[in-house]
């Protein structure tokens, strides 16, 4: 993401946060948008766009008022499979994950996200503004990328469409992390 990319992609996310805190939509910053605003306090470079839980009903009225609000303010609705919604105006293009709790955790298509990174969250400050962020924030970040997410991996893609890529969330949302990490080293050999 380039310098002026990356402006407006911020001007984006703010008018979408604004718009979710109004409406009183639950929602959690989250994949590489947490890991860069946590890390780099700014979008990572690489990165072409942004990831949002949010925890609602796409059948709501609460909902559709909001996809309303975007759509006259010239967000493009460019993609909408299952339970993910893209979106897009200036900058890079905004993910909405709509999860529902299902069993003590949190679905969205083939995803599972334990639910205490979206149940038990803080704020944030990013780009003089406050966002819903996981509360054990380094537990979370652990869980996507391992312990080495402190350390930046140059033009990294964590396509959520490439099916291994899936699979391992899955499998990392269901064993505990240090089970993780032993199982994810014999794999490697």
């Amino acid at each position: 993401m380039n310098i002026m990319r990356q402006v407006e992609s911020q001007d984006d996310f703010k008018f979408v946060i604004e718009e979710l805190n109004k409406a009183d939509i639950r929602y959690v910053v989250y994949f590489g948008t947490l890991l860069g605003f946590y890390r780099d306090q700014n979008f990572i470079l690489h990165d072409d766009d942004i990831d949002l839980l949010i925890d609602i009903n796409p059948e709501s009225d609460k909902f559709k008022q909001l996809l309303k609000i975007l759509e006259n303010n010239d967000f493009e609705i460019t993609r909408w499979e299952g339970e993910i919604l893209t979106i897009k105006r200036l900058g890079c293009r905004i993910d909405f994950y709509i999860v529902t709790e299902r069993l003590g955790r949190y679905t969205c298509n083939a995803y599972t996200f334990p639910k205490k990174f979206i149940k038990n969250i803080k704020n944030y400050e990013i780009f003089n503004i406050e966002v819903k962020i996981p509360n054990n924030t380094t537990e979370c970040l652990v869980h996507l990328y391992g312990e080495t997410w402190v350390t930046p991996i140059s033009n990294f893609s964590a396509s959520p469409k490439k099916l291994e890529y899936r699979i391992q969330l899955y499998l990392k949302s269901l064993i505990p992390g240090p089970a993780w990490n032993f199982l994810k080293k014999i794999l490697k050999k």
